[in-house]
């Protein structure tokens, strides 16, 4: 189902939409999807968050954590405050590592993007964050704020191995990620989130009615009582996104990239996110939200393009920033982190857990370990929504320096006894293999899938971290009235009342465009 409903995308919708078939079906229509409440090619940090809350009762709520935080951001401006201009802060660098999850492509092509991507990436977080002189990241406005931070590709993994900052993995498709699926891939590739900060680029990230640009895990505060929101969320803590969203089209030109937001503002803007600042309209409709920033003008809501001189809430002072980071406005609009967000930015960096160990974490001191016999394996999402058997799919990696030609991996579901697959053939050091493992069937109910790597190359695996993977489940029964034997759908597109204002584009899985209504 996920490859047809998922990939229906319309650019300019408030309604809902629809699917019949002509072929055994209850009479009416089979709905499907929500309301088209999240605007394409936006962050979803704030869902996310939500999310995370959720999920985690003890992860400490927005209130609670400003509570914690006001304090210790008063502090940091009255430091900047009492310097006068005649100081700055110690600059610090920040590691960095990149995730690139493709589906086979080679390097350079699609999302599995080229090394000189990634690094006109990190050139722009460089100038943005610095408010570097003769580049996009300068500005002159009164309150614009070098943000003292730095970022850089690690140089080491997190078991001293020499490293360039950039893994790859062959674990996805074509079809998008949920959020739900990329939350599922980011425990089995985090690196120590204590010494870097971790970049997770996929294809796409697919919402109801289009797709996120990206999304940040937020920090959490220390010493709540009762609250251990730093550690029930660590294993997925860093950023994700679109991968046509990251880099600069300027520095590297080699696509592809989303035409207004393809100056490497969104890993901007995201980072900003995972340091604390929130969006500058404060989350909420009607000039009455707040960013806790005083010098961010109040907006009524979120704006795009690039409307210069806009006054959104004329009532409050100052025009809204739409050369904030923070705002949703084109990457060519966007060029100011303001004096406050420094100060909410700098107290997050120096009192959040796994912020404020990164500046002097030892990532960036180059690798010298070696492992010889290094696989390992990751899962690729999987589900048995329309049958109880299913083949799983595994990545099978080369970590290490030796070749692989044997590897000896044992999965089961729900712990029962393993079943053996033996692999052979040749994996060079750096390269990875998928493999489709015999069907196995399920009853109805919550299940979990795991396998482990029991030898490599006739031996012991160098490295027992990357050897293990686990994946919960739920398969459930498709209601016979659900289940369509049909060549033809028919989508019935439900608008509001001004249906000729709306623009709409309807899309195949392979993002073939099958059908479109462009008023204009």
């Amino acid at each position: 189902m996920k490859k047809f409903t998922f990939k229906v995308s319309f650019l300019l919708l408030t309604g809902m939409f629809a699917l019949t078939a002509n072929a055994q079906q209850p009479a009416g229509t089979k709905k499907f999807g929500k309301p088209f409440i999240t605007a394409s090619k936006n962050c979803g940090t704030t869902e996310y968050e939500k999310h995370l809350e959720e999920n985690n009762p003890k992860r400490a709520s927005k209130e609670q954590f400003e509570q914690w935080l006001a304090p210790k951001v008063a502090k940091a401006k009255a430091n900047r405050i009492k310097k006068d201009g005649n100081g700055t802060n110690e600059i610090v660098t920040i590691p960095v590592v990149f995730h690139i999850i493709h589906n086979g492509d080679a390097v350079g092509e699609n999302e599995n993007l080229s090394e000189a991507r990634i690094l006109s990436q990190i050139q722009v977080l460089n100038e943005d964050y610095r408010k570097a002189a003769n580049t996009p990241g300068f500005n002159e406005n009164p309150v614009g704020a070098d943000m003292e931070i730095e970022f850089a590709l690690a140089q080491r993994t997190p078991n001293g191995l020499p490293s360039d900052g950039i893994v790859r993995y062959n674990i996805g498709d074509d079809n998008g990620w949920l959020m739900e699926e990329v939350e599922l891939l980011k425990p089995q590739t985090q690196w120590d989130p204590e010494k870097y900060l971790n970049v997770w680029i996929v294809d796409e990230i697919v919402v109801s009615g289009g797709w996120l640009s990206g999304y940040a895990q937020f920090p959490v505060g220390s010493q709540l009582d009762g609250l251990d929101g730093q550690t029930s969320t660590a294993n997925t803590d860093g950023i994700a996104l679109g991968s046509r969203f990251v880099g600069s089209e300027n520095y590297a030109p080699d696509g592809p990239f989303e035409e207004t937001r393809n100056m490497g503002r969104v890993a901007s803007h995201e980072i900003g996110h995972f340091f604390g600042l929130r969006h500058i309209w404060g989350d909420t409709v009607g000039c009455t939200g707040t960013d806790y920033c005083d010098d961010t003008p109040l907006a009524f809501m979120a704006n795009y393009g690039c409307m210069t001189g806009l006054d959104s809430c004329p009532e409050s002072d100052g025009a809204d920033m739409i050369e904030n980071y923070m705002d949703y406005t084109e990457d060519a609009c966007l060029n100011t982190f303001t004096a406050d967000q420094k100060d909410r930015m700098q107290a997050v960096l120096a009192n959040s857990p796994r912020r404020k160990t990164l500046p002097t974490a030892d990532s960036l001191i180059s690798g010298t370990a070696s492992l010889d016999n290094d696989g390992a394996v990751y899962l690729l999402p999987f589900n048995t929504n329309c049958s109880n058997a299913f083949s799983p799919v595994i990545a099978f990696a080369n970590r290490g320096t030796n070749d692989i030609t044997s590897a000896v991996i044992n999965y089961s579901i729900d712990g029962g006894q393993a079943v053996t697959y033996n692999w052979s053939g040749t994996l060079t050091p750096g390269t990875d293999e998928r493999i489709i493992l015999p069907q196995l069937s399920v009853a109805e109910g919550d299940h979990s899938f795991s396998v482990t790597i029991a030898a490599v190359n006739g031996g012991a695996d160098a490295l027992a971290s990357n050897n293990s993977r686990a994946n919960d489940f739920t398969f459930d029964t498709i209601p016979a009235e659900s289940i369509y034997n049909t060549d033809t759908v028919k989508i019935t597109i439900q608008t509001d009342e001004k249906a000729s204002d709306i623009t709409w584009i309807l899309m195949d899985s392979d993002q073939n465009t099958v059908g479109v209504w462009n008023p204009l």
